[in-house]
């Protein structure tokens, strides 16, 4: 008989015994489904961290004492996979930047008990899946820049690889300044964590090809398609960043099985091309977790919030997604088979204009039906 699953276990924070206190009233009839702790501060809420495992932590902003960007750092360095909420009444710039990279959604006060509980449902439906065990064992054997939260890079060399001809921007751009207003923060995020990629480079076992390289080039031609379709289709701002970031980020994951070796990488493709596996199942058989897998592990861990990593989840089938925003998502599949040279059945699709070719892909079709329900 197979052993009972453990309940997700949930850590809320406030120093307000009555905002805790609607929050329990709200979330009991989640008690068979969550293993839910209610603590009053931010020192109260660092130690429980340090001492017990907790999937995810739901932290009030404005705290005396130990805040709640204190306890969202606490809740990274102990599990680094967990989700992490912080709420506030105040929208201030500085109280959002000094957890933009460890807090996953941002949630203004009073937030209803029922939007947190389906926040916390789509972000625990999105990490349920994952086989973490073997993504630690694979990102642990890849070049150490797999685990920078904060990758340490220039802002000039963020730029380079933002102007490079993969990227395929309408125009040049002078300083970071102007990027942000062009490119806005997320998607900046983004280039810093490849630019790191291309920092810690090495050879293959051929000692031919700086596989994290080609890995970020591809990267650099999905994010500026992505970001392509969505000025086409007359996109929000917002969902433009969102969808270019995560089609920037979506293939982080094959950097990592390419570390693992090249002979087991090819592996896969071939079994891709001799068996009929599709990508996903073929990663699979071979390593035991897919690029999906660990794009998605890496995002939580870099602090994305949760929109990207549900877009870097369904961008190969967009419909297993549960809650995903439509048209974003059909942005970051599109920009997947964008303008295929050697697949002139695809270039009916509405890339839009000035589109980039990028190489073979091994990707399954384009789904049309999603496509054409998301407008496209």
């Amino acid at each position: 008989m197979s052993a009972k699953k453990a309940k997700p276990a949930i850590l809320l924070v406030d120093d307000e015994p009555n905002v805790l206190q609607g929050l329990r009233r709200s979330m009991r009839t989640l008690r068979d489904d969550w293993d839910m702790s209610w603590v009053e501060g931010g020192a109260e809420a660092i130690a429980a961290i340090r001492s017990h495992h907790f999937d995810a932590v739901v932290s009030d902003m404005r705290m005396p004492g130990r805040d709640g960007a204190a306890v969202l750092e606490a809740a990274a360095q102990a599990n680094p996979g967990g989700y992490r909420v912080i709420l506030s009444g105040f929208s201030d710039r500085g109280a959002i930047g000094a957890v933009e990279e460890t807090a996953h959604r941002y949630i203004a006060k009073p937030c209803s008990g029922e939007d947190l509980v389906a926040y916390l449902r789509m972000a625990l439906a999105l990490r349920g899946g994952l086989p973490t065990a073997r993504i630690r064992d694979l990102i642990g054997k890849a070049p150490d820049v797999f685990g920078m939260v904060r990758p340490a890079v220039r802002q000039d060399e963020c730029l380079a690889l933002a102007q490079s001809a993969s990227f395929n921007l309408d125009r040049p751009i002078e300083d970071h300044r102007e990027a942000v207003e062009l490119l806005r923060p997320l998607v900046l995020r983004a280039l810093c964590h490849l630019t790191a990629l291309t920092k810690g480079d090495v050879t293959d076992e051929a000692g031919e090809e700086r596989y994290l390289r080609s890995v970020v080039m591809r990267a650099l031609v999905l994010g500026g398609a992505a970001r392509r379709i969505c000025l086409h289709h007359g996109f929000w701002p917002e969902d433009v960043e969102r969808a270019t970031a995560a089609a920037l980020l979506c293939h982080v994951g094959t950097a990592v099985l390419r570390s693992a070796g090249e002979v087991r990488y090819q592996a896969s493709l071939d079994m891709i091309s001799e068996c009929g596996d599709s990508v996903l199942a073929a990663e699979r058989r071979v390593f035991g977790a897919t690029h999906v897998d660990i794009g998605v592990y890496l995002s939580i861990a870099w602090g994305f919030p949760d929109e990207i990593t549900a877009l870097i989840a369904g961008h190969h089938a967009p419909r297993q997604v549960p809650g995903v925003d439509i048209r974003p998502m059909a942005a970051v599949h599109l920009a997947q088979f964008a303008r295929m040279p050697d697949r002139p059945e695809w270039h009916d699709l509405n890339f839009g204009e000035g589109m980039p070719f990028h190489g073979a892909c091994v990707e399954a079709v384009p789904d049309r039906d999603f496509l054409e329900f998301a407008g496209f």
